[in-house]
């Protein structure tokens, strides 16, 4: 009964909001309360009630072509739907993940009929919202077509927002059917340029640097000082942001200083001044 006064609660008060909201939207856009005032005069003949998560907004990319829009409101929704598409894919590759590792786990540790059905319904239920996510992006895509000719980089979202199929959505490791393990491809969706990120970078927007080292190695020399003046740098060794510069700069610090301590040395001055020019820039 709690949950369900809850859930009531939240209705309720998502009604409200979008009371208040449409108030606004009639405002700059009078056409719309004719088109809300006969959806609500056919809603009162029949006796369902329309739940306030299911009530349309009219949107400017849902009216039809024969209603009038101010450009102004073409252009904000066109860059609310761009943002959007690319949170969508963020939650995408973030529930791909969370599903291989815990198809991992499963075959590694769960044994038994119980064990085993419980952990396939939890799979089953982040299966669930990677559907989710792609039924939003496909839907932000669908708007954003609409809306691209208000748009001054209309090739540009195109280039990089492109038709999510069925069988680009596969975990990074996993490559399209028949494909051989030389001959793999990685998904689109993993090569995608975050709203936050650097639009120069191509490829995937997060490196690894693991440098092998050995007591007898210099930190001040390459590959180990390869850290260009804002944190990247093409090569084996490329880091794509000073954050992950920096962290990999204080692993191969903290590794050299157990090592050289276990041999009676260690290191002067601050470990991550002398690995990352980052750093010492910073302070």
């Amino acid at each position: 009964m709690l949950q369900l006064a809850k859930m009531q609660e939240r209705k309720n008060s998502l009604r409200r909001r979008i009371n208040a909201w449409t108030i606004v939207q009639h405002l700059y856009m009078p056409e719309v309360s004719a088109i809300r005032a006969r959806a609500d005069r056919a809603a009162s003949d029949t006796s369902a009630e329309i739940a306030p998560y299911n009530l349309p907004l009219h949107l400017p990319s849902s009216l039809p072509a024969r209603v009038p829009c101010p450009p102004t409101l073409l252009e904000y929704e066109f860059k609310l739907r761009e943002a959007q598409c690319y949170e969508a894919l963020d939650e995408l590759r973030d529930h791909l993940r969370l599903r291989t590792h815990m198809y991992k786990y499963k075959n590694k540790n769960i044994v038994g009929q119980r064990a085993n059905t419980r952990c396939q319904n939890m799979i089953y239920s982040v299966q669930e919202k990677v559907n989710a996510s792609a039924t939003t992006y496909r839907t932000a895509r669908a708007a954003l077509l609409k809306l691209s000719s208000y748009s001054v980089d209309d090739e540009g979202w195109r280039a990089r927002l492109l038709t999510l199929d069925e069988e680009d959505i596969r975990p990074l490791k996993e490559g399209e059917e028949g494909e051989s393990e030389g001959t793999r491809t990685l998904s689109w969706i993993w090569k995608v340029v975050g709203v936050g990120g650097d639009s120069d970078n191509e490829g995937l927007q997060e490196g690894e640097y693991r440098p092998s080292l050995s007591p007898g190695d210099d930190l001040t020399k390459p590959p180990f000082q390869h850290y260009g003046s804002n944190g990247v740098e093409a090569g084996p060794g490329r880091c794509v942001s000073p954050r992950r510069s920096c962290f990999c700069a204080k692993k191969c610090a903290g590794f050299w200083h157990f090592w050289t301590g276990m041999r009676g040395g260690g290191i002067s001055g601050d470990s991550c001044s002398q690995v990352c020019p980052a750093m010492r820039r910073r302070e």
